[in-house]
């Protein structure tokens, strides 16, 4: 499966221009990703995707878990250099699947990158996503949902030897999704974000 990332410029937006093809061993399914001023991240959940089973069947039959049973790409971030430069896969541990739905924001800083993410204990979108399953308590509290929505800080070593680390950003005890920065500090280092909680 390939992953093709455009660029389009001010002088002509209706031009796309190429920067790089990602290659991955299935096709993923990237909800939202990061950029930073030097690189897109795209973050790479153990799943396979198939848009034919959405047309025939409910949004989570489209969702196949991959083998967790090792650390691989299938559970990573891809950091693709906008220059067109070789990219990097920063993998995260088997017991440490990326399940997200968001990007808060992502940035550059002297060791690497930064992404925020919202993210979930399991497939957030394997489960049902009615309105009527998230008011019934019964269906929230046996995983009939994707569980507790969480703002957490990934930080992404450029250098390969480095691992991912992760902080949580938000409270534990509530959901938070569908954040919002001031968008004068996209890319950049951020203070503060807007997120709906419940």
């Amino acid at each position: 499966s390939t992953l093709r990332i455009f660029k389009l410029g001010a002088d002509s937006p209706q031009f796309r221009q190429g920067i790089a093809d990602v290659k991955m061993e299935t096709p993923p399914y990237i909800h939202s990703f990061g950029l930073t001023e030097s690189y897109v991240v795209l973050p790479r959940m153990p799943v396979k995707f198939s848009a034919q089973s959405v047309a025939f069947a409910p949004m989570a039959s489209a969702f196949k878990a991959l083998d967790m049973s090792k650390e691989g790409a299938q559970n990573a971030f891809y950091i693709v250099p906008l220059n067109g430069s070789s990219g990097i896969v920063k993998t995260l541990p088997s017991d440490q699947p990326i399940w997200y739905v968001h990007t808060v924001n992502s940035y550059e800083n002297s060791s690497g990158i930064v992404i925020d993410l919202t993210t979930t204990p399991q497939n957030p979108f394997a489960s049902d996503l009615t309105m009527q399953a998230a008011r019934n308590k019964r269906m929230r509290d046996s995983s009939g949902v994707a569980g507790k929505n969480l703002v957490k800080r990934f930080l992404l070593p450029l250098d390969s030897d480095t691992p991912v680390t992760t902080e949580l950003l938000s409270d534990p005890d509530t959901y938070t999704d569908f954040p919002r920065i001031n968008p004068k500090y996209r890319s950049r280092k951020h203070c503060f974000y807007w997120a709906i909680e419940w």
